[in-house]
């Protein structure tokens, strides 16, 4: 592959506008966890490395991130792609989700959010364990649904990536990241009732 062609796909695939040390092809975090690149939906990046969060990221005009967290994964059919991307900046903090299916890229839907909320929100996915990697029973299958997306995470200058748990989602007994992501949607809809009271 020649160097300027290896050139441009690096620049397509990381967040450069944004500012942000993303791979978002997430060849390194596939790299780390094996177990998530023997399952079917990891395909689903190579499939479609043009995926909309790339060109939000592109687009991103505002003021310096100082800390952002991504979670994108495939959508009901492995065609779309489900988004949530919280960043703040010095004096501001958005959520934006976007689903492929139902919302164009023009679009997209971004809110405010309460800044102390998104760097507290940011700060403790940051900080979650990386999860143990699966035991295998038996064969490639046995990974099948071990795995549901990619975490994107960068606080104080750190940056963190790697595969999604199911389990780290939601468990029976206590709701983990699922907790936290209702926190962000909490933050959004309280800041709206404010605006327009």
């Amino acid at each position: 592959m020649g160097y300027r062609l290896l050139a441009g796909l690096l620049l397509c695939c990381s967040a450069q506008a944004a500012e942000l040390p993303w791979d978002l092809s997430y060849k390194s975090a596939l790299r780390q966890h094996p177990a998530a690149a023997q399952e079917g939906w990891a395909d689903w990046v190579a499939k479609y490395p043009q995926r909309p969060i790339h060109q939000l990221l592109k687009e991103y005009a505002g003021p310096r991130i100082e800390s952002s967290l991504l979670i994108e994964q495939p959508g009901p059919h492995s065609s779309h792609t489900l988004a949530t991307w919280i960043y703040t900046t010095r004096d501001d903090a958005q959520w934006c989700a976007f689903d492929e299916r139902s919302l164009p890229l023009q679009q997209k839907i971004c809110y405010p959010m309460e800044r102390p909320v998104a760097q507290d929100i940011i700060r403790e996915v940051m900080a979650m364990p990386d999860p143990p990697p699966p035991v295998r029973t038996a064969g490639a299958q046995d990974y099948k649904t071990y795995y549901f997306g990619f975490l994107s995470v960068y606080q104080d200058g750190k940056a963190l990536q790697r595969p999604l748990k199911l389990d780290e989602w939601q468990r029976d007994d206590t709701p983990l990241l699922a907790a936290v992501m209702a926190r962000a949607v909490q933050s959004v809809e309280e800041l709206g009732r404010r605006n327009r009271d």
